[in-house]
Formats: structure tokens, C-alpha cells, sequence
């Protein structure tokens, strides 16, 4: 434990960090640094997507890649017919909710979604790219940042801090994380679901699976000194070697992607909470 603690204060400085962790255990020495951590490159990111052309409306296969545009205002309205007219809406689409493109018009593309097809403004809706954050390594993510606000209105804000200056943190990260994949956490009126504690909190919810062992697309929750933290899994290799992303690992609202080996992170005793 105090090893690998010392190995994520050691690569934090490198990466040019200037604050240390507050919490940290005692007689922390450093040994093979290389072995506990290696850096992921963009794990998160995709290639560019650009914005269908206008043209008459016609049916189309070419734009039918379901996360490549979605909604980028707060709410988009889904109409039954390309019109503005009484009682024409048939859905409402929060920001963020993936798109699939059946046909485009000069104002309007016809869409679908989970709820059905209809019919939505060419300006309410804008490629996956633009509309989702995409996190860079170590970056700073605080109250003010747009890749912050993007995060807390996908999640409806879920934690109530839209209205605050707190910087992103790893709890908003992680449900972010299984937001993008569809995957549910059905909370309940569960509050203080602080890092470290959520294995508590879901203990017995359906369809919230808790195990010693990774999966791919699980939250992994863990303590050290004293302090809870969460991670998401992006993959689990052979050898059991994980592919980390999280918000706070290193210092409250800053972006790390990792790689750790299984003797690494079995040291740290996590649990893996998945949903569906």
C-alpha cells in the first residue's frame, strides 16, 4: 500500500504537478516506479465527426451510427412531423441523448431514439464530439470549467452541484462514465454517497453486482489513507491488468487515465461495482 501510494505521488510531481495529496501514509519510500504505473494514451477519445450536409431530405444509411451526433441543447423537442404546430410533440430529448440519423432536410432530420422516430431542428442536435467532454490527461477540471458543466448537466446533476464551486469529482466521473454506456445505478433516495462508501450504499440493489474480481465498464472503489476513491474500468487484459480512467486519484478534480498490474491493485483490496 504505502508503495504504491508513493508511486502516484511520484508521477504525479513528474507530470508537472506542484501539490503533493494532503493524505498520505507514513514511511512512504518509492520502489520500481515503472512497474505500478504507466499512462494510457486517449483512452477516451474518438475520431473526428462531421456534421451531415444539408441537402434535400432524403432516407439515408450513411449517418445511421448511433453515437455519432446527439442533442446539444438542454431539451430537445421531437415532433411527429416536420412542424411547428399544436400538440405536434411527441418526445423530449435531454442534452447528450445519442441520435440515430435516418434522413435530413434543410431545417429539419428526421431521427431516432429510444422513445421512436420524429422529427428534430437541424440546430438542436450537433456531433458526439462537440457535445460530449472529452477529458485530457492531468487537466484540472474545476467549477468553472465547460468540460464540468457538460458532465453535471448529462447527469441531470445528479449530486446537486451545479450551483456550487466545487471542482468535478471522482463520484460524478465514474457516473458519468456509465451514463455514456447506458449502464444504471438506480440510487433510490440514497444521500452522502461519498467515495468509499457506495459498496454500503448498494449493497442489495437489483441490478447492482459487487465483486473482488474486475470487470470491464465496473466502478472500482477503494481507500487509502483514510480516503475514498472511485475509478472506472475500461478494460480488463489477460494477465488482469486494468485500464483505469478517474477524477480526484491524484488531487481533487484533476483527470488521470492509468494502467495498473493485478499484485498493484490487489494491494489496494477494491471492491468492483457494476450495473446494468
Amino acid at each position: 500500500m504505502r508503495v504504491l501510494w508513493a508511486v502516484l505521488v511520484e508521477l504525479w510531481c513528474f507530470a508537472g504537478g506542484c501539490v503533493k495529496p494532503a493524505v498520505k501514509p507514513k514511511e512512504v519510500t518509492v520502489t520500481d516506479e515503472e512497474r505500478f504505473f504507466s499512462r494510457i494514451t486517449d483512452t477516451l477519445k474518438t475520431s473526428p465527426v462531421t456534421t451531415p450536409t444539408r441537402v434535400p431530405f432524403t432516407t439515408t444509411h450513411q449517418h445511421t451510427r448511433r453515437h455519432d451526433y446527439r442533442v446539444c441543447v438542454g431539451v430537445a423537442y421531437i415532433f411527429s412531423s416536420p412542424l411547428k404546430s399544436f400538440d405536434n410533440v411527441s418526445a423530449r430529448e435531454w442534452y447528450g441523448t445519442p441520435l440515430e440519423i435516418v434522413g435530413i432536410s434543410d431545417e429539419w432530420t428526421q431521427v431516432k431514439t429510444d422513445q421512436g422516430k420524429g422529427w428534430i431542428q437541424n440546430s438542436h442536435y450537433a456531433p458526439s464530439l462537440m457535445v460530449l467532454p472529452q477529458f485530457k490527461q492531468h487537466e484540472m477540471y474545476d467549477a468553472a470549467h465547460l468540460l464540468t458543466a457538460k458532465v453535471r448537466v448529462c447527469l441531470h446533476d445528479l449530486f446537486g452541484l451545479q450551483q456550487s464551486n466545487w471542482v468535478l469529482t471522482s463520484e460524478e466521473y465514474v457516473m458519468y462514465c456509465c451514463w455514456l454506456r447506458n449502464i444504471r445505478i438506480e440510487w433510490g433516495d440514497v444521500i452522502g454517497r461519498h467515495a468509499g462508501s457506495w459498496q454500503t450504499h448498494l449493497k442489495g440493489i437489483i441490478n447492482v453486482h459487487i465483486s473482488v474480481n474486475p470487470s470491464t465498464s465496473a466502478i472500482m472503489e477503494y481507500t487509502l489513507g483514510g480516503a475514498g476513491y472511485l475509478a472506472y474500468v475500461h478494460a480488463v487484459l489477460p494477465d488482469n491488468t486494468l485500464h483505469l480512467s478517474g477524477v480526484g486519484l491524484l488531487q481533487s478534480g484533476r483527470y488521470s487515465e492509468v494502467s495498473l498490474e493485478e499484485s498493484d491493485w490487489r494491494e489496494l483490496r477494491p471492491v468492483f461495482i457494476k450495473g446494468v
